[in-house]
């Protein structure tokens, strides 16, 4: 991106500046060779893994606050639920300290909405516009540094933090510097500025499967520790990693090339002209123009029906996760142990039905992308019933195979988590599994806006081909 903006530098010159020590590395093979190319692959993994690792824990810890801070009930009581002590009978309790916890999710799912809309408006085009890419890597890593400390001080100050606080710094810090959402983007555009045509795909590769590793890992090692080590060992290796991360970027991160106009006109200049500079309202104007572009064969439409369906597909998918985790408590008595290690195995197995969907169904039996959208959003809907009615735990195992519905990130909490905790509340008592069948209901549409983009891909194939017929000459 940068080079095209350089007008003293060829862009040979440039791909060769922005790729150090080009040549050594091209001698290099095998570790040697990953040891000189690696640049934010590391941060993606760290910070991946430290968010996960912490972000169980603190669904734990609200609901521990819930229970002996705000509701003030007996430690017996806390300490039984805690535990998800089946020797209790305390199912009474439970849905109390859940009630009271789910009560705070909907303005949290409002803050996590609004918060980042300054990073998420405007940070692409001020970093497009100045050059800079290494700010807005750091800027998100940070405020997960910021929210890190403020969960540790929450353990040690346990009773005299109320619940709102936690809730409200947890969200604050992650989401005023833009949350990883605005980092990744950072990351992925630093990457296409370091790298030639030649190696972009590769590099490209690579940060995604650094991102896929933190996941699990995180995933599979958070409920463990919260087990046997506790709080403070959590949130101290999360803080740890991403202090780690900051040192990282800070030190071994450089901006791509920038070109002298970039550095005169932005350097340098103040902290109103960063503000103004920042806030330009034309980055606005300019992605909305993007958007509402008329284009051939009205190109538009599809933007417009694929954006709406992404909503109506992964909008359910944020609702049921904010309250998967109590929903399991509730009607298995599952700790954060068991919820971890079936996340985890959600996970893996997500990946697997991907990597086939891509590789078999697309690659192989040249399935179109609508037909492929049909068959996740089918098995989506599948799995929300098994989720809905499972008897036991190990059913949820089984129905979850059914899913091959990748993994994207989409900003949809504010109106699906309101949604799907009011639900999630008033039905605990009849069908804690009701927000499945939400979820199942909201996702259906999906399959009739696939089965319309399959049609349009019909009708434009068989006007190319016609077109085709009409180009070739009589003989």
């Amino acid at each position: 991106m940068a080079t095209t903006l350089n007008e003293e530098i060829s862009i040979q010159e440039t791909e060769a500046l922005n790729t150090p020590n080009n040549v050594e590395i091209k001698k290099k093979t095998g570790f040697r060779y990953l040891l000189g190319i690696i640049t934010v692959e590391p941060v993606a993994f760290i910070v991946l893994f430290a968010s996960i690792l912490s972000s169980m824990s603190t669904q734990t810890l609200a609901l521990e606050k819930a229970c002996r801070v705000s509701l003030r009930l007996e430690d017996a009581i806390c300490d039984s639920l805690r535990a998800q002590n089946q020797s209790n009978n305390f199912t009474d309790y439970e849905r109390i300290v859940q009630e009271h916890y789910s009560a705070q999710l909907t303005w949290r799912s409002a803050l996590q909405s609004v918060l980042p809309l300054p990073m998420l408006l405007f940070a692409g085009g001020w970093s497009d516009k100045t050059g800079r890419r290494k700010a807005i890597i750091l800027v998100p890593i940070i405020g997960e540094t910021l929210q890190c400390i403020s969960n540790i001080l929450n353990v040690v100050f346990f009773y005299e933090i109320p619940l709102k606080a936690l809730i409200f710094f947890d969200t604050f810090f992650s989401g005023i510097t833009g949350s990883t959402t605005i980092m990744f983007l950072a990351l992925f555009n630093y990457i296409c500025d370091i790298t030639t045509s030649e190696n972009r795909t590769q590099r490209l590769g690579l940060v995604n499967l650094c991102t896929f590793a933190g996941m699990p890992l995180g995933l599979a090692l958070s409920g463990i520790m919260l087990r046997h080590l506790g709080y403070y060992a959590i949130y101290g290796t999360a803080l740890f990693l991403h202090f780690i991360n900051v040192l990282y970027v800070t030190f071994r991160i450089k901006d791509p090339l920038r070109t002298k106009e970039q550095i005169m006109t932005y350097d340098n200049k103040g902290c109103c002209h960063f503000l103004k500079e920042f806030f330009d309202p034309r980055t606005l104007r300019d992605s909305f123009k993007v958007l509402f572009k008329k284009t051939e064969d009205n190109r538009r439409l599809y933007l417009l029906v694929i954006l709406m369906t992404a909503c109506l597909l992964y909008g359910p998918v944020y609702g049921e996760v904010s309250v998967l985790y109590l929903s399991l408590r509730y009607r298995f008595n599952w700790d954060e142990m068991q919820f971890t290690l079936f996340q985890t195995y959600n996970f893996v197995v997500n990946m697997i039905g991907t990597i086939f969907a891509v590789v078999v169904l697309s690659k192989y039996l040249k399935w179109h992308d609508a037909l492929l959208g049909i068959t996740s959003t089918i098995s989506k809907i599948a799995s929300s019933f098994v989720y809905c009615f499972a008897p036991n735990a190990q059913i949820l195992y089984i129905g979850k195979l059914n899913s091959i519905v990748g993994q994207l990130e989409v900003m949809m909490p504010l109106i699906y988590v309101t949604m799907f905790t009011q639900l999630y509340t008033a039905t605990m008592d009849v069908l804690p599994g009701a927000i499945f069948l939400l979820g199942a209901g909201l996702t259906l549409p999906s399959i009739f806006v696939f089965i319309w983009l399959y049609w349009r891909h019909r009708k434009d194939v068989q006007k190319e081909k016609i077109k085709i017929a009409n180009e070739i000459p009589l003989t």
